[in-house]
């Protein structure tokens, strides 16, 4: 493979718009002039830097100033937009609907008295990155250290099973740490299994542009070890594959391992075997490290996605995803840092080991402008969220971050060497959240490594950095490497992972073995791109899947022997028409006119709804409006909801006719819990998902919020979670007006706690709902890491199983003991394929 320079094409077009002079300059990624003209190989990618008159001069002081107030928000400086470079450009935000009205060099006609203007004299403003892996509710920890071993696929550390040392990585509470740690190091977006209030867009919780994406961790249905070889397809996949939906972007977590068991998990989902295919432009695969070229081949000719993890890839299994070969097949990349105890803790530092994987591994493979796009536009349309994130362009939201420039260098360098200190400015729908002091007008101020920052919770809309700092068990920021930062150094020293799967054994780059794969320069068949033999590779060589005697992972043709003319090219453009993936607005779909009649960012041969039109208002096209005079969009098809009752939505899991969807319901609240609350209607109850603190409540004109006994109409998301009956995805909460009346608990005998369960889902009608047991007597206690529960007797010799689901593990087991009885009140709850008995507080539980 080529070795890879950047060259940098500063061009300026003579137009009366910009004002600009015509200059031309090539430069490489040191920012070091080279002959004009210099010819571009193929294998570079170019971005054009437009110089920008500057009409209202820049201040020469360092740092971004701030002046004005208004509902236009102007930031000014050197712009990172798409494929183009506009120094000392001007970007405007609409701040009441949160989207970029313009972004160019137009500085002389666009300033209005009202309006904030943000003026940086050594700054590059650029897209927000997207984080496309994390694990927000995992986070709130420290990184886990478990030495020099290195694992060959993730069971191993999850399970400890193949003799490997299992990891322990349990859930964690007060997660807005987490998201605060994302945010302070220039993430704006992620996508995270979970979500708190406020804070970051979370792309699997909440809909972006019409888009909510599906997140799964355990696509195959392997949650507990299961692991299967030599073209076995017998997985029990998860509802998400089995029922594959093609209109929703989907990021399964596949092939994450290095041996032959991670490899046939992307063989099986390619649809090979007897598998399923789910290779389809919506999917976007997490990790994919154990692949050879046939898969990404496929995955390129299928328009799959992928995203990359690097820091915990290498600091479990010793390598990563084979990238190289992914790009020379055109997949778009997308980044995210998985999680903390095997990850980064933020993406500087992910984007910072993209970086040195490619300087000292990969032969400078990637370009500045390349690995900057991975995080930006790259998890964009991993994401299917490339029309509305990723870019500053007009019709974007305004999910923006200004960094201190680095002089000398290329301005994308700027994004990928920057510290958390180097982060002036974030801004998240048109909102300013974070950012140094004096841009920042309201809010907590921190130092951040010796530059004073300031942090608005009300703009944000989440909690303060007071309430959830003391929480926090990890630092929100660095000033130099993270302490106990999982490594990025490829390695493989201990002999039981090298000996035991027969596979080469490396520590580091050296004299004779000048890419530290292990295999000595001379016998290597890619000597400056790192290529360990792995343990899928059953041969036990490195990979060289044509047999051309070059490596994989740096041959230009991975799938063709001749190596010349004759041998297919692929691109990046994947629908033909032309235009670039990253800047096509329907990728999927040729139209090199790139017609977008409504203005949208999605071309007309792609966009199903015309935006011009929508009469009620509601934000939704009236060709897309079911109810296109309604005004609400309650159902997420433009119309209001009827109420339904919770015994209805009973009544149909009890007959196996549920189906999931928006619903509106009415009842009282009887539980208040950390990460949720109870509501009843009559004799039936269901499970609120969404702690009260992140929940938009209306009409609380006493402040009391969410409280036990309060009448109040919810609308959200019914769903089955592990048979579970809940609402997630709340929409809103309205809290009625008037006295609160106490709502008494219905006393029941036990066998109406665990009446009609089956091990897939609860059928019990008063699952959720209030009752109290008479005489129970305490059997036996139990403590697990997982929960806390007794089992108790009633009078008439049914067992019951008292969970600590709402009063927490640390009161249930000192307010019970064996042998004594008591009455106790509390809710049914589904819990761990049991119904059991959950108190609320210890007033619930009366020794008798």
């Amino acid at each position: 493979m080529l070795k890879r320079r950047q060259y940098v094409c500063f061009l300026c077009l003579l137009m009366s718009l910009t004002g600009c002079s015509a200059t031309k300059t090539v430069v490489n990624d040191d920012g070091q002039q080279l002959t004009s003209g210099a010819a571009n190989d193929g294998n570079v990618e170019q971005y054009e830097v437009i110089a920008c008159k500057d009409i209202h001069k820049t201040s020469e002081a360092s740092g971004c100033t701030r002046t004005g107030e208004g509902d236009r928000i102007v930031l000014k400086g050197d712009i990172l937009s798409a494929n183009k470079v506009y120094q000392n450009g001007i970007v405007i935000v609409d701040r009441n609907v949160g989207k970029i009205l313009y972004t160019g060099c137009d500085q002389e006609n666009l300033h209005q008295p009202e309006e904030i203007l943000i003026t940086c004299a050594d700054s590059v403003i650029s897209p927000g990155m997207i984080n496309a892996h994390d694990h927000i509710t995992y986070s709130n920890a420290r990184p886990a250290v478990w030495g020099e071993e290195r694992y060959e696929h993730r069971h191993d550390w999850r399970k400890g099973i193949h003799e490997h040392t299992p990891i322990s990585g349990p859930s964690t509470t007060h997660n807005e740490i987490v998201e605060l740690r994302q945010m302070m190091g220039g993430a704006t977006s992620v996508f995270g299994s979970g979500k708190v209030r406020g804070l970051v867009r979370n792309l699997d919780e909440e809909v972006v542009g019409g888009v909510k994406s599906i997140y799964q961790t355990f696509p195959l249905g392997d949650g507990q070890n299961t692991e299967y070889t030599n073209d076995s397809c017998s997985y029990q996949y998860h509802e998400s594959v089995t029922h594959f939906d093609e209109t929703c972007p989907y990021g399964p977590h596949l092939g994450e391992g290095i041996n032959e068991a991670a490899h046939n998990e992307m063989v099986c989902l390619s649809g090979e075997n007897g598998g399923v295919d789910i290779f389809k432009p919506n999917l976007a695969v997490i990790h994919g490290v154990a692949v050879t070229p046939d898969i990404v081949e496929k995955m390129a000719l299928n328009h799959v996605k992928m995203v990359w993890s690097p820091r915990t890839n290498i600091s479990l299994y010793g390598d990563t995803a084979p990238v190289t070969v992914y790009d020379e097949f055109g997949v778009i990349i997308g980044l995210g840092t998985d999680w903390i105890y095997s990850g980064s803790a933020n993406m500087l530092r992910e984007l910072q080991c993209v970086d040195y994987l490619n300087q000292n591994y990969y032969n400078h493979h990637f370009t500045d402008y390349e690995i900057w796009r991975m995080p930006t536009m790259g998890s964009a349309l991993a994401m299917g969220v490339s029309h509305e994130l990723g870019q500053i362009n007009q019709g974007y939201l305004a999910d923006i971050v200004i960094y201190h420039k680095q002089q000398g260098v290329s301005p994308y360098r700027s994004v990928i060497q920057a510290q958390n200190k180097d982060i002036q400015l974030v801004m998240i729908g048109g909102k300013l959240v974070y950012g140094d002091d004096n841009l920042i007008l309201e809010g907590e101020k921190l130092d951040v490594c010796g530059v004073m920052k300031k942090y608005d919770a009300v703009a944000a809309d989440a909690k303060t950095l007071e309430s959830v700092s003391k929480y926090a068990a990890y630092p929100m920021f660095f000033c130099d490497t993270p302490e106990d930062e999982p490594s990025c150094v490829p390695q493989r020293t201990r002999e039981e992972d090298t000996v035991r799967y027969n596979t080469s054994r490396y520590s580091a780059i050296s004299e004779g073995d000048r890419d530290g794969d292990g295999v000595t320069d001379a016998q290597d068949n890619c000597p400056d791109v790192f290529n360990p033999v792995r343990p899928q590779n059953i041969s036990r060589i490195q990979g060289d899947f044509d047999g051309d005697g070059i490596g994989d992972i740096c041959d230009r043709y991975p799938l063709c022997r001749e190596n010349d003319s004759t041998c297919k090219i692929y691109t990046k453009d994947h629908d033909g028409d032309g235009i670039e993936d990253y800047f096509d607005n329907c990728p999927e779909l040729s139209n090199s006119d790139q017609s977008d009649i409504d203005g949208d960012n999605l071309g007309d041969v792609c966009d199903k709804c015309d935006d011009r039109y929508d009469r009620d208002g509601d934000g939704l096209a009236d060709n897309c409006d079911k109810c296109p005079d309604d005004g609400l969009n309650e159902d997420g098809n433009g119309c209001s909801l009827k109420l339904i009752s919770i015994g209805s939505i009973r009544q149909s899991v009890i007959e196996d006719k549920f189906e999931t969807g928006n619903v509106k319901i009415k009842g009282t609240i009887t539980a208040v819990g950390k990460r949720g609350f109870f509501i009843q209607d009559g004799d039936s109850g269901m499970y609120i998902f969404e702690t009260p603190s992140d929940i938009n409540v209306l009409n609380d004109t006493d402040g009391k919020g969410i409280s036990l006994y309060r009448e109040a109409t919810v609308i959200g998301t019914a769903v089955t979670y592990y048979g579970f009956t809940e609402l997630k995805e709340i929409q809103s909460v309205v809290l009625e007006n008037g006295p609160v009346r106490t709502l008494e608990a219905k006393v029941v005998k036990g066998d109406e706690i665990s009446r009609d369960c089956t091990d897939k889902t609860s059928k019990n009608k008063s699952e959720s709902t209030l009752v109290k047991v008479r005489n129970l007597k305490v059997k036996s206690l139990f403590k697990s890491k997982k929960n806390n529960y007794a089992v108790a007797i009633d009078d008439a010799g049914n067992e019951v199983y008292i969970d600590d689901f709402l009063i927490g593990d640390e009161q249930l087991l000192n307010l019970l003991s064996e042998g004594k009885v008591y009455d106790i009140t509390g809710i049914i709850v589904y819990d761990y394929s049991m119904s059991k008995l959950a108190p609320r507080s210890p007033e619930d539980i009366v020794g008798k």
